[in-house]
């Protein structure tokens, strides 16, 4: 061996020592723990991970929410954020105004932790009022609801 290679090899037997005493395996366990952790304490197979109501949607995010609008606007969007676990499932948006059902939308949705999807009511001058909008699986339980106002 010459003497110019000698650190190099030094180097190298540095390393491997290092690679035994700390596998990379254990930076694999680490972000799978820190997925785990992450996964909601819920005890469904689908529930919404949050609602909002917005005046319009861009790639997939609400723009402009609240929970006021006028009636001049030209729709309201619900957007919800599933957590599904089942490889597909069928929700329902049933739209009230003024505890008065209005519309049913049915929306497919697949297994992701936040799978978003929404619905829309075209607004209109009897459109004023109070909405709420009730978030369900297709002939089952009621995920979550939420309301917002028309002025």
């Amino acid at each position: 061996m010459k003497p110019n290679h000698f650190p190099l090899v030094i180097l190298l037997i540095s390393a491997g020592l290092f690679l035994l005493a700390f596998p990379p395996i254990a930076v694999a366990q680490d972000e799978t723990s820190s997925i785990e952790e992450a996964e909601p304490a819920v005890d469904k197979d689908v529930f919404v991970n949050s609602i909002a109501f917005c005046e319009e949607i861009q790639d997939r995010v609400p723009v402009k929410p609240g929970d006021e609008f006028s009636h001049e606007i030209e729709r309201v969007y619900c957007h919800t954020d599933i957590n599904c676990r089942l490889e597909e499932a069928n929700i329902q948006h049933l739209w009230y105004l003024n505890e008065k059902l209005v519309s049913t939308i049915d929306l497919k949705i697949g297994k992701a932790r936040n799978w978003r999807t929404w619905s829309y009511k075209t607004m209109y001058p009897e459109a004023v009022g109070k909405w709420e909008v009730v978030v369900k699986i297709v002939d089952g339980e009621v995920l979550k609801m939420g309301q917002f106002t028309v002025k």
